[in-house]
């Protein structure tokens, strides 16, 4: 039977990196793999190279990311040695938050993206606007429209988009300044667009409208709410978007889209 004392398979509780791997006493490779699950779940923590012996294989990290998109009440968890190794172990879903709090443990977790379905139908109106524009274009070479909501820049993208797409004219206004090299040292200058402005400027159906994106915590400052203020006063609108779908809704209900 081979043995690796390099390789860590151990229970949470008494955690030694030079604790030697077994291969799992099992019939097949399914089997195998289940116990080895059952065995993560109840707190063992292993190296690629340990789960590689334990299941009698070198599909270990493939492995792995196969945990990652099938199991939905735990998340894979990562801890980097400093032999450049890692340790792979699965932890609950409701205990992560509690991990990230530990500072000493650099954990590597982030939730998986479901883009909704407003975002999946502004990339089919993206592909037909693309089509109108170039009616001569062949099918083979038309680029992919992908669209994503979950980020700041990625939000602002789809609301531009969706805007010109409607016949709008809709542009992103540049509020974090100007990056300059001075004595060799990085210097952002101030942007010359008026203190608390809009990220988005467009004009829809004859009316001016100002949109502001937050994303997650993100709230306004005192500058933002006067800017909305004094835009409101002069017979504009202004919009808080956090997420596209919401976005639509309002545009709809705004401007009596079909």
């Amino acid at each position: 039977m081979k043995k690796d004392r390099a390789a860590v398979a151990a229970p949470n509780t008494c955690y030694k990196d030079k604790h030697n791997a077994e291969l799992i006493q099992a019939d097949d490779l399914k089997k195998r793999k289940a116990i080895a699950l059952d065995m993560l779940k109840h707190g063992m923590q292993a190296t690629a190279v340990g789960l590689n012996i334990m299941l009698g294989n070198n599909d270990a990290r493939r492995w792995i990311t196969e945990l990652r998109r099938r199991e939905k009440d735990y998340a894979v968890a990562t801890y980097p040695l400093r032999d450049r190794r890692v340790v792979y172990r699965l932890v609950k879903i409701n205990v992560v938050k509690n991990l990230l709090a530990d500072r000493r443990l650099p954990i590597m977790i982030k939730p998986r993206y479901q883009k909704p379905q407003a975002v999946k139908d502004l990339e089919r109106l993206a592909y037909i606007y693309f089509r109108k524009e170039h009616p001569n274009f062949p099918e083979y070479a038309v680029p992919s429209q992908s669209y994503r909501d979950d980020t700041a820049n990625g939000l602002t993208r789809c609301v531009v988009d969706f805007i010109r797409f409607h016949g709008g004219q809709a542009e992103r206004i540049n509020t974090m300044g100007i990056p300059e090299l001075r004595n060799k040292r990085i210097i952002w200058r101030k942007s010359n667009a008026t203190k608390g402005s809009a990220d988005v400027s467009a004009t829809v159906a004859g009316r001016s409208v100002k949109i502001e994106v937050k994303i997650g915590a993100d709230r306004q400052s005192e500058a933002q709410r006067y800017y909305q203020a004094s835009v409101e006063q002069a017979g504009g609108l202004y919009v808080i978007v956090k997420d596209f779908t919401s976005f639509v809704e309002w545009y709809d209900a705004t401007f009596k889209r079909a």
